[in-house]
């Protein structure tokens, strides 16, 4: 009966080791997932950033055409003559 209740306990302990080196594996390529993902989430949020300065420069540049237009215009409207 003894010898029953070691090889019983021998087997409960290893499957318990299996179990646990399981959950170790799953838990490391888990962990690998979530970096991979941060990071290709980082570069893609570093590229919209730098799309979205890129049109904002674009914009900005755009504008201040457009508002040197209409203040040359609204001078020429004022003084009666174009400028």
């Amino acid at each position: 009966m003894a010898e029953y209740e070691a090889r019983m306990l021998s087997a409960k302990q290893e499957a318990m080791g299996i179990r646990a080196a399981g959950r170790h594996e799953a838990m490391d390529g888990f962990r690998k997932t979530v970096r991979e993902a941060h990071s290709a989430g980082a570069e893609e949020l570093e590229a919209a950033r730098q799309k979205i300065a890129s049109q904002a420069k674009s914009t900005r540049e755009t504008l201040m055409e457009d508002a040197k237009g209409l203040a040359a215009d609204i001078a020429a409207n004022l003084m009666g003559r174009k400028l």
